[in-house]
């Protein structure tokens, strides 16, 4: 699929000016909390606030799914997000079926609708959750059909202002996962 994508970037690192992302960037992707090196604050996520918005919760695999399905919630109750919106879980590399499986399960009881964010080596060893966003560097900008994929990451580390960014697209149909800015 190529037509009628919304363009997105994903940053760790906000950039400073939404003037610095690619023309035609339509959405947003930023870091609710989990394991990465920056958390976005209220700030940076209003910096972005004419955009289509979506957090991500970086898995540990090491913690309790339970807990981390609570806290990705809680971080995104606290920017006042709105029920029904989806939050991207980052399991990149990861297969462990039942903890993503329990995670998934446990964000959907919180309002939210859990997405993935996975490669393609461990594509077909998890649980589908609601959708997945396919990290293939250095592909077309394109959403592959099948297998509940929504969206691709296709370009990463792409200098963006005072940071790096990675770009994405997401199949359309997917805009009511996305939201505009916290209501904060």
């Amino acid at each position: 699929m190529t037509e009628n994508l919304i363009h997105a970037a994903d940053a760790s690192i906000p950039p400073e000016h939404v003037s610095d992302l690619p023309e035609g960037t339509e959405a947003i992707l930023g870091y609710l909390g989990g394991r990465t090196p920056h958390v976005w604050t209220l700030k940076e996520w209003q910096r972005f606030g004419q955009l289509l918005q979506m957090g991500i919760w970086v898995a540990d695999l090491g913690a309790s799914p339970v807990d981390q399905a609570a806290k990705a919630a809680a971080a995104a109750h606290a920017l006042g997000f709105a029920r029904f919106r989806g939050i991207l879980l980052d399991f990149e590399a990861a297969a462990d079926p039942a903890f993503i499986g329990e995670m998934g399960l446990k964000v959907r009881d919180h309002g939210f609708i859990p997405l993935g964010y996975e490669s393609a080596g461990v594509l077909n060893a998890n649980p589908r959750l609601d959708g997945i966003v396919l990290a293939q560097p250095n592909q077309p900008p394109v959403v592959p059909a099948g297998q509940l994929i929504i969206g691709r990451q296709y370009k990463w580390d792409l200098a963006c202002g005072n940071t790096k960014i990675d770009l994405d697209v997401f199949d359309s149909s997917t805009k009511h996962l996305f939201g505009r800015g916290p209501r904060k």
